[in-house]
């Protein structure tokens, strides 16, 4: 086993707490998500300029806009809390805009493109779609590289900034020659085809807030022989010497020594408000045990995490399905609110999610979540009894980006659909779960691992044309399209080359993490790789799958 030091998060529930005290802090959250929310609507007006700001700059010209909003009367912020609330909620704002400013960046460059490859059939090979036979030594498909020249530079700074008093020697030369009325008309159609994607600002909804205890007192305090258990006391505006004590429950098995969660004059905590309840949620430092990571390829077991037939197919068959009743219930509640909006938006007016609304979405979501946690302990104990110690998924974060494409399933919007899946946390729920159960979970990049032929080594998108079937346009092996993607994902752990060009491992040695690379640098490393390991006889799991 592993001993890593790590953080716990512990969760202190109010007990009895007095109606003057609920409404006081339901009161300031009420206050902090309206700052939230205000500078929110300034971060979307001014999304140009804050996708030129760090992260640093941000909240240096955000805080600046708070201690002066006397003069700033659409942001309307409330001025009696102390900075550090607002400091929180800038770190919230920006977190809730970084993948958007992030997008806004790439898609405003302009870039020129030339052919960099030509790639050509190998065999005789019948199109499954159009039933056409494209011959040996035909064009496949062409892929082409992008590059920047002075032009493109040029537009780019105008679709970012617009027009300028001066210009850099290589800019004015490119105005001089194509005229910057022709050169501002293409940039600003740039800019208003990238920021039509993104018509409204981000909408915050909770009333959790982060804040800090700077009383020097401890945190939490144990109340023996009485009714009520312990007491949180926070450091609370308006009541800076005393600070705001909050009666809660506690139990020694799960909360441990109290001391542990007392950091001196600087401790930080979260409040989570629910109906005439609050919770408090704590940290404090402690050891966890993980397995150790087990590189034997008989004990690795490779995953795929799908959409359409199953949750999850691993290498040995093993599958977790989808809970549709559940999916159902989730996409039917979000059509009604998406209906309500709409009905307010014809009317006119703004629409406020309601409190019974909210509720049931959150009630839903909570379901799910429990339905995959439930699936993944029988899963593992399944896998381990199995002979298993490590498990592969592909590292799924950020891979779900804003599309318009409908799903066949449900007939929604497919990011829709994967969000009410929850496909995202599959492997985050199998990550905490996996290691109390004695298996190792292992994170690889997820590209290409769909595509990729497992006898040889084709990396083609036409291996795979259907979700059901996988076809290499070289060897013509055939396989269903889930397994393939299972024993890839497990491959790139099992083989030693693969795992040492596209993984490391973590920083607490308790499994493998993707190395930072582009999509398309994956091909490539398998390309180079292919000769080495896909053309080797002795690879036992090569045998097994030939």
């Amino acid at each position: 086993m592993i001993t890593v030091t790590s953080i716990y998060s512990k969760s202190f529930h109010s007990d009895n707490l007095a109606k003057s005290k609920y409404r006081m802090i339901k009161q300031l959250g009420e206050d902090l998500l309206k700052v939230r929310q205000s500078l929110s609507r300034w971060t979307h007006e001014h999304v140009l300029e804050c996708c030129e700001l760090s992260k640093y700059d941000y909240l240096t010209k955000t805080l600046y806009l708070v201690e002066n909003s006397q003069t700033i009367s659409n942001l309307g912020l409330p001025l009696s809390i102390p900075s550090y609330f607002y400091q929180k909620i800038q770190v919230d704002v920006y977190t809730a805009y970084s993948n958007r400013l992030d997008a806004i960046k790439r898609k405003m460059v302009f870039k020129s493109y030339k052919r960099s490859e030509t790639h050509y059939y190998k065999r005789d090979y019948k199109d499954r779609k159009t039933g056409f036979i494209k011959r040996k030594g035909s064009v496949r498909k062409i892929e082409y590289e992008s590059y920047e020249t002075d032009l493109t530079k040029t537009v780019t700074r105008l679709a970012k900034h617009g027009v300028q008093s001066s210009y850099e020697l290589f800019m004015q030369r490119v105005i001089d020659k194509f005229g910057i009325d022709r050169l501002m008309a293409l940039a600003n159609l740039k800019r208003e085809n990238t920021l039509r994607k993104y018509p409204d600002p981000v909408n915050f909804t909770s009333l959790t807030f982060r804040g800090r205890s700077r009383l020097t007192t401890d945190i939490v305090n144990r109340n023996k022989n009485s009714i009520i258990e312990g007491f949180v006391t926070l450091s609370w505006p308006g009541l800076e010497s005393n600070g705001l004590v909050i009666p809660v429950k506690y139990h020694s098995k799960y909360h441990g020594d109290l001391k542990d969660y007392c950091n001196g004059s600087d401790t930080l905590y979260i409040v989570v408000i629910s109906r005439n309840s609050v919770r408090i949620i704590l940290t404090k430092d402690g050891d966890r045990l993980y397995p150790e990571v087990s590189l034997k390829p008989s004990e690795i077991e490779g995953a795929d995490i799908n959409v359409k037939h199953n949750m999850v197919r691993f290498e040995s068959g093993h599958e977790i399905a989808h809970n549709h009743k559940l999916v159902k219930a989730t996409l039917e509640h979000e059509k009604k609110t998406d209906a309500l909006k709409a009905a307010a938006k014809r009317r006119g007016e703004m629409y406020e999610l309601g409190k019974r609304r909210r509720a049931k979405g959150d009630a839903l979501s909570r379901k799910y979540d429990h339905y995959i946690e439930r699936e993944a302990v029988k899963s593992c104990k399944w896998l381990y009894a199995q002979g298993k110690r490590h498990l592969v998924f592909e590292n799924l974060q950020g891979l779900f980006g804003k599309t318009f494409a409908t799903s066949d399933i449900y007939n929604v919007n497919h990011n829709r659909l994967t969000s009410a899946m929850h496909i995202s946390s599959v492997k985050d729920i199998f990550m905490r779960i996996a290691p109390k159960y004695g298996l190792t979970v292992s994170l690889v990049n997820p590209a290409y691992t769909s595509q990729t032929c497992p006898r040889c080594g084709c990396v083609d998108n036409e291996n795979r044309l259907t979700q059901e079937d996988f076809e290499c346009i070289e060897c013509g092996y055939k396989d269903n399209a889930d397994g393939v993607g299972a024993w890839n994902t497990g491959f790139r752990i099992k083989n030693a080359v693969l795992r040492d060009e596209l993984s490391v491992l973590n920083e607490n040695k308790t499994g493998f993490i993707p190395r930072k690379m582009k999509y398309k640098e994956v091909k490539s490393v398998i390309n180079k790789c292919r000769p080495i390991v896909w053309n080797n006889p002795d690879v036992e799991n090569l045998r097994r799958i030939a």
